[in-house]
């Protein structure tokens, strides 16, 4: 339950998860409290190796780049993916409604013998909605070959 100054901002938080084979599907659902400006979303973290490779990245759909697991911003649309064609690896993320996506990297600094090393640990996808009323949203996670 997330709590804003004055009470709580949602009176009801639900979330129904499955597995069927290789896919996991959430199912979400917010009440909120009271009309509030708000966004609600739900974060994701998914860990590939070797960020500023060339042979890993995201998809977006109608967009002909392809950035690198390194990147940051902001994306729009249902569905993403990261792609890894070292590993054979794609993960599709399908998200309804249409989200906005914010996309980050996730490090951390690790002391070595040669100093301080900046380490990629993984990406933060966050799907996320305004929060006026009710939110309904379905995740699906779909994980296959790169090609």
């Amino acid at each position: 339950m997330l709590a804003i100054q004055g009470g709580q901002a949602f009176r009801e938080v639900r979330n129904e998860i499955s597995i069927d084979g290789a896919a996991l599907k959430a199912e979400w659902t917010l009440r909120p409290s009271r009309s509030e400006d708000l966004r609600a979303g739900l974060e994701l973290i998914l860990n590939l190796l070797a960020p500023d490779a060339p042979d890993r990245y995201f998809v977006f759909p109608d967009q002909p780049e392809k950035p690198r697991l390194n990147w940051t911003g902001e994306a729009h649309g249902d569905c993403i993916a990261l792609v890894d064609e070292w590993l054979d690896v794609r993960i599709n993320v399908r998200v309804r409604p249409a989200p906005t996506w914010w996309i980050y990297p996730i490090f951390t600094v690790s002391q070595s013998e040669g100093g301080f090393e900046k380490v990629y640990q993984g990406s933060s996808i966050l799907p996320h909605w305004p929060a006026r009323e009710e939110v309904n949203a379905t995740l699906r996670m779909e994980f296959g070959p790169a090609r």
